[in-house]
């Protein structure tokens, strides 16, 4: 599909699951997309419009920092979003001759990748984290969907 963002998830059999090791769902060759390795309900929730300039993808991420958030573009015109945190609370007190102790420990991450059209110029993409919400803008270059340009001759 010209010109469109895919999310980079491939239908996969429901029963080949009990044929195939788990860790072949995501193992290239299977024929279509590369099969992402976190399962959808850990993935992140994402909207992603167009314009004549820009495409843009608001991923939810609530709960997680700007620190936390990481963006990456790979050489394949493919934008991979992960943010991760942990956190340890430690609650000790004593309270009429009796010690409380608590100790609590909570960790989450979340993943997701999508393709980018060929359009898509990946040397400019900004983004920016605002109330859970990541906005990643990614303009548009003057090359032709098929990756060509104009060269003057002189």
């Amino acid at each position: 599909m010209q010109g469109a963002v895919v999310a980079r998830r491939e239908a996969v059999d429901p029963l080949a699951m009990f044929f195939d090791p788990w860790w072949a769902l995501a193992a290239p060759g299977r024929g279509g997309e590369v099969a992402v390795s976190v399962p959808a309900v850990a993935g992140i929730k994402v909207d992603v419009k167009e314009d004549a300039a820009n495409f843009e993808v608001h991923a939810d991420l609530p709960g997680f920092t700007k620190e936390e958030i990481k963006v990456e573009v790979g050489v394949d015109h493919t934008l991979h979003l992960s943010a991760s945190h942990s956190d340890k609370k430690d609650e000790r007190r004593e309270e009429d001759g009796t010690r409380w102790h608590r100790v609590e420990r909570s960790s989450a991450a979340v993943y997701r990748s999508l393709k980018l059209p060929l359009n898509a110029d990946t040397t400019a993409i900004a983004a920016s984290s605002k109330d859970g919400v990541l906005v990643v803008t990614i303009p548009k270059s003057h090359a032709d969907a098929a990756g060509r340009r104009a060269v003057a001759v002189s």
